[in-house]
C-alpha cells in the first residue's frame, strides 16, 4: 500500500496505537506532537 499518513497529536499513546494498527497494514506513518510540526510530518522526511 505505502500510503503516507501524518499523525499529529500531543498524546504519545495515541501515536503508539495508531502506528501499531496502521503500519501492519502497510501505511507509512510520520509523527508530530505539536501542530506546527504536523506540516513537516505531512511532507515526509527530508530528501
Amino acid at each position: 500500500m505505502n500510503e503516507r499518513i501524518p499523525i499529529v497529536d500531543n498524546e504519545p499513546s495515541f501515536h503508539e496505537v495508531a502506528r501499531a494498527y496502521l503500519a501492519r497494514d502497510g501505511f507509512i506513518l510520520y509523527s508530530a506532537y505539536v501542530g506546527r510540526d504536523g506540516d513537516l510530518a505531512a511532507d515526509g522526511p527530508a530528501s
